[in-house]
């Protein structure tokens, strides 16, 4: 990368691509194919983004701290400011401490049997003697707005409440401003959450209760102090929604990528503790629940040739980095032999996923009583999976059956 214009660069916005953003979200990796051959840098006015769709792009981008800052628009608009994943440098090096403690992994492997197993073991108990269900709806969701709910310290909401907290914010980010009723929804949440955060501040115990909420607003402040919530609520709108959906979406790909092959069957079920972890790593990579990751350009910056000009937005496609052909033999193929490798699915340095822990101790969990209590569980040949989405993109329909009691 370089500052240094010259006449005979390229300028990103005379590569401009119609792709719409009903045709990414339907299905977004034929043209991420495309883009990739054609033009692996591309701007597309739908989205507003300049999208980068080549491993080797993308892990440029995601390593120039000089030229590129935490997107500031639309997650301003749809989180409020600051937010985690806007801020750099200090603030951002505040809160990312603060939110630490209780998703370090020493601190998520302690919750594995009272919270995460006792949970997935309850969810998958009550569904055992239907012999049918779609996991992503009546399993992973449940499960992961039960469990993220408590690491958060949310778990005084009832479950109607998250869902509709997390549907309302994640669907304001995606749509950005284009239907105002899903703005005027986003909006009523956020004075929701604002409403919460007044009641849960004032009756919060002086000493840690292990909840990242806590933490958010305590850690590294003066005894007998504790953060605003004007300096929180962006960052809490983001852990709903980040939160909320990575580990279900995950989880659902994984399922996904191995339900239709006997062999990958038979592997979890035999020793889910060898192929769990292997498996979700794989479909992370295969199907990321977060597939767009977006920085602002902060100075006129050229890439590959490319003159990418300040005040634009490149979108780093996790989704098409992580099935580049040039790092991964046959990558649109969920693969549980392949080589391993380092994803993107959990982002960079120190905007990488703080929640990564948490979402790789679940899934193993998860996958463990899944194929112990739900015997010989398989697709439902009469009904195809649903997956859809682009920025953030997973299973949203799952149906399954198995072999009830």
């Amino acid at each position: 990368m370089t500052t240094t214009p010259h006449t005979s660069l390229k300028v990103v916005t005379d590569l401009v691509s119609e792709v719409t953003l009903a045709e990414l979200e339907d299905d977004p990796n034929p043209i991420y194919r495309r883009l990739r051959v054609e033009s692996p840098i591309a701007y597309l006015p739908d989205t507003h983004l300049v999208l980068l769709t080549t491993w080797a792009l993308c892990d440029a981008a995601g390593r120039d701290n000089d030229h590129l800052h935490g997107p500031v628009e639309p997650f301003k608009t749809a989180y409020g400011s600051p937010n985690i994943l806007s801020l750099e440098g200090p603030g951002h090096a505040e809160l990312r401490n603060a939110l630490n403690p209780p998703l370090r992994n020493k601190s998520v492997l302690s919750r594995r049997d009272d919270l995460f197993r006792a949970v997935a073991r309850r969810r998958v108990e009550e569904i055992r003697d239907r012999g049918c269900a779609d996991l992503a709806t009546e399993l992973l969701e449940p499960i992961s707005l039960e469990v993220v709910g408590v690491m958060l310290g949310l778990d005084d909401l009832d479950m109607d409440t998250r869902k509709r907290w997390f549907n309302a914010l994640g669907a304001y980010l995606v749509n950005r401003g284009r239907d105002t009723g899903v703005a005027d929804r986003g909006e009523v949440v956020k004075l929701e959450v604002r409403s919460y955060l007044e009641a849960r501040i004032a009756s919060m115990p002086d000493e840690s209760d292990g909840t990242v909420l806590w933490h958010l607003f305590h850690t590294g402040c003066e005894p007998g102090q504790v953060r605003s919530i004007d300096a929180v609520i962006g960052t809490v709108a983001v852990l709903i929604v980040g939160g909320f959906q990575e580990p279900g979406h995950g989880i659902a790909a994984t399922l996904l990528g191995v339900l239709p092959n006997e062999d990958y069957r038979d592997r979890l079920v035999v020793d889910t503790v060898r192929w769990g972890p292997i498996a979700f790593e794989e479909a992370m990579r295969w199907l990321p629940p977060f597939s767009v990751v977006e920085r602002d350009v902060l100075e006129d910056m050229v890439l590959d040739g490319v003159l990418i000009p300040a005040g634009m937005s490149v979108g780093l496609v996790v989704g098409a980095a992580n099935r580049d052909p040039e790092r991964w033999s046959n990558p649109d193929e969920f693969d549980l032999d392949r080589p391993q490798r380092n994803h993107m699915a959990f982002g960079y340095g120190r905007h990488t996923c703080v929640g990564h822990f948490t979402a790789r101790a679940l899934s193993q969990v998860v996958l463990e009583e899944v194929f112990q209590g739900l015997p010989g569980l398989r697709l439902d040949p009469d009904q195809k999976p649903w997956v859809h989405g682009w920025r953030t993109r997973g299973p949203k329909s799952l149906p399954v059956l198995w072999d009830a009691p």
